[in-house]
């Protein structure tokens, strides 16, 4: 999957790895699996599979519900500048208006439907 949206010119800065990003997104891949939530946000793993490498990758992110049983995901990598390889949200949870203060770069919403069967 790629964004069509446009890089901004600034934002927060978004860690690529290491060992603190590693340990949040265990801890909270963690909790998603045990409640579905986490500081009262619903969480899933998103599973991707990477476009060079064909390896998989998982991620915890957070969703919001729609009324037709599809999920809204943000691509807002803590409103870093960059798109992520990877508004009625902002009223759900105030942190992604945050993000989205912090950049001036449009921030994707993927829609998550279920495969039928």
């Amino acid at each position: 999957m790629s964004f069509d949206t446009p890089s901004g010119t600034r934002g927060a800065r978004q860690p690529r790895s290491g060992l603190v990003l590693r340990w949040v997104n265990k801890t909270a891949a963690s909790r998603f699996r045990r409640t579905g939530k986490m500081m009262g946000l619903n969480g899933l793993i998103l599973t991707t599979v990477g476009a060079r490498s064909g390896a998989e990758h998982s991620t915890p992110v957070g969703w919001f519900p729609r009324p037709d049983g599809s999920q809204l995901i943000v691509a807002a990598a803590a409103g870093a500048a960059r798109n992520p390889a990877w508004q009625q949200i902002a009223a759900a949870a105030p942190r992604f208006a945050q993000y989205q203060r912090k950049t001036d770069r449009e921030l994707p919403v993927i829609r998550l439907v279920p495969r039928p069967g």
